[in-house]
C-alpha cells in the first residue's frame, strides 16, 4: 500500500469514527432530554396534586373551624344537673393515707352535683373546680421526671363550708368530669388565681370568619387585625 493509499484510508476511517461518535452523542443527548422532559412532567403533576390536596385540606379545616366557632354561643350555656351514675371510692388506700372519701355521703355527693351543674356558665364551673383543688410543683429528686405538678382535691362536707380532702377518683366521679377538664382549668389559670376568659376573643373570631370569603382572606384579616384587637380586649378585661 502506497503512502497516498495509507493517508486516504486513515482519513476515511477517522471520518467514519467521528461520525459514529457524533451519532452516539446525539442519541444519548436526545434520550437524556426525553428523560428530563418526562421527569419534569411527572414533577409538575406531583406538585399540582399536592397543591390540590392542600387546598382541599384547607377547605375542610375552614369548614370545621366555621362549625366550631358557630357554636361558640352555646359553649357556656347552662347545663342540667346529672344523676350520680358513677361509683364512689371504697379503697382502703384512701383510709390509710388520711383521705376522707368515706366521710362524703351519697346525699352530699348528690347535693354537690346539683350545685355544680346549677352554675350558669362554663366559666363558673371552672371557677368552682379551681376553688376545690390545690396545685403545687412536685418536689422530686428524680431526673427527667414526667410528673411536674401534684394536685389535691377537696369536697364539701356540709353547707357551712367545711371541706375534706378526697382522692381524684371520687372527685371526678362526684361532679362527672374528666381529667382533661381539670387540666384545662389548671392551664387557663392565670398568675392571680383567676380563670382566663376567652369568650370575647372567640366571638370576635366568629364574626371575622363570617365576613371572610375564603381561608386566605380569614388568615390575612386575622394577622392584620389580631394584635390591636386582642390587645384592646385584654386591656379591657384588666379594668
Amino acid at each position: 500500500m502506497t503512502s497516498e493509499d495509507q493517508a486516504f484510508y486513515e482519513d476515511n476511517c477517522q471520518g467514519q469514527y467521528i461520525a459514529r461518535c457524533s451519532n452516539t452523542v446525539s442519541r444519548d443527548w436526545l434520550k437524556r432530554k426525553e428523560r428530563d422532559a418526562e421527569r419534569k412532567i411527572s414533577d409538575d403533576a406531583k406538585r399540582q396534586h399536592m397543591a390540590e390536596e392542600r387546598r382541599t385540606q384547607q377547605r375542610l379545616n375552614f369548614q370545621e373551624m366555621a362549625a366550631n366557632l358557630k357554636d361558640c354561643e352555646t359553649q357556656g350555656a347552662h347545663k342540667e344537673a346529672r344523676n350520680i351514675s358513677k361509683p364512689r371510692c371504697n379503697s382502703t388506700y384512701c383510709t390509710r393515707n388520711g383521705l376522707g372519701c368515706e366521710m362524703v355521703t351519697d346525699d352530699r355527693r348528690a347535693s354537690i352535683l346539683s350545685t355544680f351543674y346549677g352554675l350558669v356558665s362554663l366559666c363558673d364551673q371552672r371557677l368552682w373546680i379551681l376553688r376545690h383543688i390545690k396545685s403545687r410543683k412536685t418536689s422530686t429528686s428524680k431526673e427527667n421526671s414526667r410528673k411536674t405538678r401534684t394536685v389535691a382535691f377537696f369536697l364539701l362536707l356540709d353547707d357551712n363550708g367545711g371541706t375534706v380532702r378526697v382522692c381524684r377518683f371520687l372527685f371526678l366521679n362526684t361532679i362527672n368530669v374528666t381529667d382533661r377538664q381539670v387540666s384545662t382549668v389548671l392551664i387557663k389559670t392565670s398568675s392571680t388565681g383567676a380563670v382566663e376568659q376567652e369568650k370575647e376573643e372567640v366571638v370576635w373570631l366568629a364574626k371575622l370568619l363570617e365576613m371572610s370569603e375564603s381561608v386566605e382572606d380569614y388568615h390575612k384579616a386575622r394577622i392584620r387585625l389580631n394584635v390591636p384587637i386582642m390587645k384592646f380586649i385584654r386591656e379591657k378585661k384588666k379594668k
